[in-house]
């Protein structure tokens, strides 16, 4: 089944750039200034400057998890260009400076701005003292989940097979979100099949987790994870690793 009931589509991407107001917004290193630069590099520029976009995002804008005034902005922008072909190419990225594919980079980025709203992170923020609703970057993230699932549901059914994990990877993050929980029934049989028996050890803990919040058994799934078989070899796999992307031209 494929999920075409979304409301909320990502802004135009052009458009978002120009009409956001980048200098009044924060990143971790003050004014998001050098924002749209960066995003403008992930679909024009070439490999060198792609890959300095996707690390502005992961250091700048998402700095150690963190949410800033300019994080919701971009991740609207990374939404609406997941599609996009200058997407599709290998960069390097991750550990040591493995190769990724872009596409994938971007939606593991997603899922981790995504994961930082969630109820398991607003119960930490409570804990502390730190009410989310007195946080902007916390509630416009949280406002903007459908429009960032749109983007990333157009990839669930991707034929390929990194690309497809990724995208469920990331939707199961984002369905967290109340206005979202009835996709969830469309997506669980998708995480059991694909997500779950990932060669990517955090692809499959996203997938236990997110089952396990939705009310569904997961002890034989945490059972595999505890043979010898997962703690060997691909257990500490690199989750960029140059074999889940083999066939990708650059």
């Amino acid at each position: 089944m494929v999920i075409k009931d979304m409301t909320g589509c990502p802004s135009d991407p052009d458009s978002l750039i120009e009409e956001t107001d980048w200098a009044s917004l924060q990143h971790a290193c003050g004014p998001a200034d050098d924002t749209p630069s960066a995003l403008t590099d992930l679909l024009n520029g070439p490999p060198d400057a792609q890959a300095r976009a996707a690390k502005h995002l992961d250091h700048v804008v998402h700095h150690q998890n963190s949410l800033y005034t300019a994080t919701a902005p971009a991740a609207l922008y990374v939404a609406a260009i997941l599609t996009d072909s200058p997407t599709d190419i290998a960069v390097p990225y991750g550990r040591e400076g493995r190769r990724c594919r872009l596409r994938q980079a971007l939606l593991d980025w997603l899922g981790s701005v995504a994961d930082e709203v969630g109820k398991e992170a607003e119960t930490t923020l409570v804990r502390l003292g730190f009410p989310p609703e007195g946080d902007p970057a916390f509630v416009q993230v949280r406002a903007i989940r459908p429009a960032l699932f749109q983007g990333v549901s157009s990839l669930l059914h991707s034929p390929d097979p990194v690309i497809r994990e990724a995208a469920l990877a990331a939707a199961v993050r984002l369905l967290d979100a109340p206005e979202l929980t009835h996709h969830r029934a469309v997506l669980i049989p998708m995480v059991r099949t694909f997500l779950a028996t990932s060669s990517n050890r955090i692809y499959r803990a996203i997938a236990i987790d997110g089952l396990d919040a939705w009310g569904e058994e997961t002890t034989s799934l945490v059972r595999q994870e505890e043979e010898p078989a997962h703690n060997q070899g691909e257990w500490g796999r690199d989750p960029w690793s140059a074999d889940d992307f083999s066939g990708t031209a650059f």
